[in-house]
C-alpha cells in the first residue's frame, strides 16, 4: 500500500492510495491508479516542477492525419531524433514522385493538425526523376542528421540523401551509390543504417540478368568501388542466387562488441526461405562474400518476405525477426536461442538456435504485407503490421506478453486492432513502428485509398515526477 502523488500538465498535485506490485506490471497498475486518481481526489496548486511525460501499455491509440495534399506516404519510414526523441518520417509523394520529410513540431510548422508537423522535399530527383519509394530513414547518432536511403526508379538504382550543416547553412545533398539499367541491373529495396562512426550501411537487392544478390554498401574514407565523385562508398554482393536477397532489413550492434557489427534479415525467393547473414571480415565465412556467414533460420514453406530485423543490444536480449508466411498468411516471429534451445527452426550454423512462431492470420492475398518490430526498454517485443486489400481488417498490434495472450490459442503475444478497415478501405500500407526511450509507441501508415500518412500514438499523459511513500 502506498501514496500516490501526481504532478499532471496543469502543475497540480493529485493524491491516492494504490497497491502496486513489482515487476513490468507496476506501471500499468500505477497508470490506472492515477486515472481513478485524477478522477476522485482534491487538488492543491504547485508551480515548481517540470513535466515529464511517459508511456502507459493498453493505452487508447490517438490518431492524426499528418499530410494530405496529393498522393503522399507511401513507403513510409518513422524514427527518432536520437537526441530530442521527436518524431520524423520519410515517405513518398507518388503525385510528384518526389521524397518527402516529415517532423513533428509542435506548433509553427505547415502540416498534420494545428500545423504541428512541418513538411518538406528531400529530394525532387531533378524535377523529371522518379525518387523516393522504399524510403528508409535512419539518424547520425553524434550530430542528429538525419540521412535517408530510398529508391530511384528511373535509373534503377539506389539513393541517398544526408542532411548536413555548416556554421551559416544547413541543407539536404542527394546522390546516387548505386545506378543500373532496366534490361541488365536493378538496385532496389534499401534498409539503412548510421554507425558510431557517423558512416551509413545500406543493404539492398541487386536484380540482373545474370543472377540476384543479397547487396550491402558502406560508406569509407578511402577507396570504395561505389557511389559518387568525391565520397567513398563500398559495394559487395553477400547472397547470391535467383531471388536471393529480397526485402533485407539491417541492423547493427550499437552497444555490444564488436560495435556497428552489420546483420542483415532477408528472402530469398526461390527457395521460400527467410535468411540471416551476419559479418565476419575474416574472410573464413560461408557467403558468396567470405567475409560474411549466411544461415536459412525458417524453411516451413514459403516464408520470409517482409522481415524486420531487431538486434540485441545488450547482454539480456536476443535478436527477433517478424516476417511472413505467404502459405499460410500468418505473421511470424522468430527469435535467437543461441545454447539455451533447442529450437524449433535456422539451419546450418543456426541449426536448432531458434524459435519460430505464428502470431496471427492476416492474409490469404498476394500483395505487400508490412510489419514492423521494436521493443520496449524492459526488452519487451512488439509489432505492428498490415496487410493491403484485406479490408474490413485494419492495421494490427502485437505485444509480447509471455503468457495469456489472445493472438491464438496458449499464445505469449497480445493482439489488438488499432484501426480498423472499413470493407471497402484499405488504409494498412506501410506501416511503421517506432518505440521511444520513453516507451511511447507510435505507428505511422499510408492511407492507399485517399493517399495520406498518418501517425498513430499508444499513450497516456502522465507527467512526472511521481513521489511514491510507503
Amino acid at each position: 500500500m502506498v501514496t500516490v502523488l501526481v504532478l499532471d500538465q496543469d502543475s497540480s498535485i493529485y493524491k491516492g492510495v494504490v497497491m502496486i506490485r513489482s515487476s513490468r506490471n507496476m506501471l500499468r497498475i500505477l497508470a490506472l491508479s492515477i486515472l481513478i486518481i485524477l478522477g476522485t481526489i482534491g487538488t492543491r496548486s504547485v508551480t515548481a516542477l517540470s513535466p515529464t511525460r511517459v508511456d502507459v501499455a493498453y493505452a487508447p491509440w490517438d490518431f492524426s492525419l499528418v499530410e494530405s495534399t496529393n498522393d503522399v506516404g507511401m513507403h513510409v519510414s518513422l524514427a527518432r531524433h536520437p537526441h530530442t526523441g521527436q518524431l520524423y518520417m520519410s515517405y513518398y509523394d507518388a503525385t510528384n514522385d518526389d521524397l518527402r520529410l516529415a517532423k513533428y513540431v509542435g506548433s509553427g510548422g505547415n502540416c498534420g493538425p494545428g500545423n504541428s508537423w512541418s513538411c518538406e522535399i528531400v529530394d525532387d530527383g531533378g524535377g523529371t526523376d522518379n525518387v523516393g519509394m522504399y524510403s528508409s530513414l535512419a539518424f547520425d547518432p553524434l550530430s542528429g542528421w538525419p540521412g535517408i536511403a530510398y529508391y530511384d526508379s528511373t535509373n534503377y538504382g539506389i539513393k541517398y540523401a544526408g542532411y548536413y550543416c555548416t556554421p551559416h547553412v544547413c541543407s539536404w545533398g542527394a546522390a546516387p551509390i548505386k545506378t543500373g539499367t532496366f534490361l541488365f541491373s536493378v538496385y532496389t529495396y534499401p534498409s539503412l543504417k548510421i554507425g558510431s562512426d557517423r558512416m551509413p550501411r545500406i543493404a539492398y537487392y541487386t536484380d540482373t540478368w545474370l543472377g540476384d544478390s543479397l547487396s550491402y554498401a558502406e560508406q569509407v574514407n578511402t577507396g570504395g568501388n561505389c557511389g559518387p565523385t568525391g565520397i567513398s562508398w563500398q559495394c559487395d554482393d553477400i547472397d547470391t542466387g535467383t531471388h536471393v536477397g529480397k526485402y533485407p532489413s539491417l541492423g547493427i550492434t550499437t552497444n555490444l562488441t564488436p560495435l556497428d557489427n552489420p546483420y542483415i534479415a532477408y528472402y530469398d525467393g526461390d527457395a521460400g526461405d527467410l535468411k540471416y547473414a551476419w559479418y565476419l571480415g575474416n574472410g573464413t565465412g560461408n557467403c558468396g562474400s567470405s567475409d560474411w556467414n549466411c544461415a536459412a533460420i525458417d524453411t516451413s514453406g514459403d516464408v520470409g518476405p517482409y522481415p524486420s530485423l531487431l538486434l540485441a543490444q545488450n547482454s539480456n536480449e536476443r535478436p527477433g525477426i517478424a516476417y511472413f508466411n505467404s502459405d499460410t498468411g500468418f505473421a511470424k516471429y522468430a527469435y535467437y536461442l543461441n545454447i539455451i534451445g533447442p529450437g524449433n527452426c535456422g539451419t546450418g550454423l543456426m541449426a536448432g538456435k531458434w524459435q519460430c512462431d505464428n502470431i496471427r492470420k492476416i492474409s490469404t492475398t498476394t500483395g505487400w504485407i508490412s510489419i514492423d518490430l521494436d521493443t520496449y526498454t524492459d526488452g519487451t517485443r512488439a509489432m505492428a503490421f498490415g496487410c493491403p486489400a484485406c479490408y474490413g481488417q485494419g492495421i494490427f498490434y502485437a505485444e509480447r506478453v509471455g503468457a495469456g495472450g489472445n493472438c491464438l490459442p496458449g499464445s505469449a503475444w497480445s493482439c489488438e486492432i488499432i484501426q480498423s478497415d472499413p470493407l471497402t478501405h484499405d488504409l494498412s500500407q506501410f506501416v511503421e513502428l517506432d518505440i521511444s526511450d520513453a516507451d511511447v509507441a507510435t505507428v505511422a501508415y499510408y492511407d492507399a485509398d485517399a493517399g495520406d500518412v498518418w501517425v498513430g500514438q499508444k499513450n497516456l499523459a502522465v507527467y512526472l515526477p511521481m513521489v511514491i511513500v510507503d
